[in-house]
């Protein structure tokens, strides 16, 4: 979880105040001790308390041009089961993607996701 600036500087603040120990500080704050340690060590080292930016989280595992091959096959193939098209992605471009993976790219994208369109909608909302 990432606390505010504003928290920051007034935990920091009151450790360089000597206000109480680090322990009590942080039952005070209502945040833990190795977060307290944590921003104290950060200051110390590179100077900057601040929240480290986000990192953008885990890379995709299609390309864009990969994506596009797909879309082209999903239209060609409107009738694909799931497993096919893990099948082909794994022929294609050595890609081995679970099924819950590739529902989810689906869905990301709005891409159809039934076997074909005589299939009914599922019961269960």
């Amino acid at each position: 979880m990432a606390y505010s600036d504003d928290l920051r500087q007034k935990v920091l603040r009151a450790v360089d105040t000597h206000q109480a120990s680090q322990a009590r500080l942080a039952e005070i704050f209502g945040v833990s001790l190795s977060w307290v340690k944590g921003i104290v060590r950060r200051r110390r080292e590179t100077g900057n308390p601040h929240a480290l930016p986000h990192r953008g989280g885990r890379r995709p595992k299609l390309s864009a041009a990969q994506c596009d091959a797909l879309q082209q096959y999903l239209a060609a193939h409107d009738d694909f089961l799931l497993r096919e098209l893990q099948q082909w992605l794994q022929r294609r471009y050595h890609l081995a993607l679970s099924l819950s993976s590739l529902s989810r790219l689906l869905s990301a994208r709005n891409w159809p996701r039934k076997k074909n369109r005589c299939t009914p909608p599922n019961a269960i909302l």
